[in-house]
């Protein structure tokens, strides 16, 4: 039986659509584990800026949140990566850990994604700018773990396309959830 409650959620249906984009620019990416994190992350944000370009419906609980599911402004650090989750029951009645946790892992990317945005007090122009920094980073990412995506996502930010404000709104933003070893080597 399909359940219809998140299609009035147009954010959701843009990040149901992004996961079969991202399968198919990167299929490296898959369901599970860091590689599911951060297609779960990508999802959400692409969903988030969609939302911010005014497509959203009242019923949404605030400009951050995923429909009703996650709000990606909410905190999460590094200590928290991969922590247990109570288990869910699935439909079939088994219990899943979430692929590895993919959903409650995302947040870890995707809350760093709001921090970034932050830093320009969430103009669209430069959420966009994030957006496609994001996008570019899953096209060329090869390091499929956290500290993989933490540095393709800066040397992204230090290329041409960018520029140093973004790159200084990411570092901010790394070292925030605690990366502050990490973002040492891009003084």
């Amino acid at each position: 039986m399909f359940n219809d409650y998140y299609v009035q959620f147009p954010e959701v249906i843009c990040h149901e659509y992004t996961h079969a984009v991202v399968g198919h620019m990167n299929p490296l990416i898959g369901g599970v584990g860091v590689g599911g994190a951060i297609n779960e992350a990508i999802a959400d944000v692409v969903g988030i800026v969609f939302k911010h370009c005014g497509h959203t419906l009242p019923n949404s609980k605030g400009p951050w949140w995923v429909g009703n599911s996650r709000d990606l402004s909410a905190g999460f650090s590094k200590a928290g990566f991969n922590r247990d989750t109570v288990p869910r029951i699935d439909f079939d009645g088994k219990t899943t850990n979430d692929n590895g946790h993919v959903h409650h892992n995302s947040k870890f990317f995707s809350h760093t994604f709001f921090l970034a945005s932050d830093y320009f007090k969430h103009d669209p122009v430069h959420e966009k700018q994030l957006l496609k920094l994001w996008w570019k980073t899953v096209e060329t990412l090869d390091d499929i773990t956290v500290d993989g995506f933490v540095k393709e996502t800066m040397e992204v930010a230090n290329s041409w396309d960018f520029g140093p404000i973004y790159s200084a709104a990411l570092k901010n933003a790394w070292q925030t959830v605690g990366f502050q070893e990490l973002m040492k080597s891009y003084e």
